[in-house]
């Protein structure tokens, strides 16, 4: 009789230790979020800190008796109480397995440039990713010849919701934003400066000097400064590329256009021939450059590092972009409702007609 009591008392012991563990770890998890959120976010002081403390503690008392691998659950709403979809977390890549996290499957991100007729062209730009930066220079590079006697331009930017900045440049310049600029206020972190001085690579140099030369002033900056609001411009887009012949650019957007996306609308529309057609846009803009995080080996958190400055414009998160056409066609039908909308503007015949 006594060994069975001392063996019962022993399990009990360890499920009991065991439950306790995943409680104090998730605890401990969301602690060390919120303390790298503070630390680290451009956007923290734009939040009520008492409405945030509030959600946490609700949140603690719900994680009582929750295992390990629903932490991710209330991590995630935490990080939803700021309104930012660009304040997100997942499990790290090692423990995705683990966790069974489902996997995504890639799509087709690279740009295609097709000629819908003789001098209407369709630009198809899914993401401004910093390594489609070679892809689409080199797009624009191999048909710029063609690309001069084009009077109709249509940019598809659906699904363009991620990336950076710099790729778009070479389309920019393309389309004529001249002197567009794009302010920022960076938070010079520790974290946040060891970033982006591991941004000034080689690559960078090479692609887009000009970037390479501002992000070299704000990492000096920052480190002069740390824990302070540093003033970061974007270099102005180049207008000794323009295509002068261009008289009709179409840009359809929808809501998953984001941040790299609605950028690139903002700047566009710097040119009065420049009109968008489609639906809202996703509204991801007003704080950017997630920088990735580890939290205790098993997560990854991106925390956006910069707020944009708005002079013209109040701010889109969570609001969008709205188009100056809204479309009521599927999908699928777009282009080429556009692309005859814009045959009729121009009086131009389609190739069909033409042979």
């Amino acid at each position: 009789m006594f060994k069975a009591s001392g063996l019962f008392c022993f399990c009990l012991l360890i499920y009991s230790s065991k439950a306790s563990a995943d409680h104090v770890q998730c605890e401990h998890v969301l602690e060390v979020l919120a303390n790298k959120v503070e630390d680290n976010y451009a956007g923290y002081a734009d939040n009520n800190r008492e409405n945030l403390n509030v959600v946490r503690s609700q949140l603690s008392e719900r994680m009582s008796g929750q295992p390990h691998s629903n932490c991710l659950d209330f991590l995630s709403q935490w990080l939803s109480s700021f309104s930012d979809p660009s304040l997100n977390i997942s499990f790290m890549p090692a423990h995705a397995d683990e966790f069974a996290i489902p996997d995504h499957a890639s799509h087709n991100d690279e740009p295609q440039l097709t000629w819908l007729s003789s001098t209407v062209a369709l630009l198809e730009l899914p993401s401004f990713e910093t390594e489609l930066a070679t892809s689409i220079k080199q797009l624009i590079s191999d048909n710029y010849t063609a690309l001069e006697s084009a009077q109709g331009l249509i940019v598809d930017l659906r699904g363009n919701n991620d990336g950076s900045f710099s790729p778009m440049y070479s389309v920019l310049e393309l389309i004529g934003a001249n002197g567009f600029q794009s302010m920022w206020h960076v938070l010079a972190s520790a974290d946040n400066t060891q970033y982006y001085r591991r941004q000034l690579t080689d690559d960078l140099r090479i692609q887009s000097p000009s970037v390479f030369d501002s992000v070299t002033e704000l990492v000096a900056s920052m480190s002069a400064y740390p824990n302070t609001w540093v003033e970061y411009s974007w270099p102005k887009v180049g207008g000794e590329k323009n295509l002068a012949a261009l008289k009709e650019i179409f840009i359809i957007q929808n809501h998953s256009v984001g941040f790299s996306g609605e950028e690139f609308i903002l700047a566009a529309k710097r040119n009065h021939k420049v009109k968008t057609f489609g639906s809202k846009t996703l509204g991801q803009l007003d704080y950017a450059e997630p920088v990735p995080h580890t939290i205790l080996d098993s997560y990854i958190v991106y925390i956006p590092s910069q707020k944009r400055v708005w002079l013209q414009q109040s701010p889109i998160n969570n609001i969008g972009l709205v188009p100056d056409v809204k479309l009521h066609v599927a999908e699928e039908e777009v282009v080429e409702y556009l692309h005859d909308l814009m045959r009729l503007k121009l009086k131009v015949p389609s190739m069909s007609s033409s042979i």
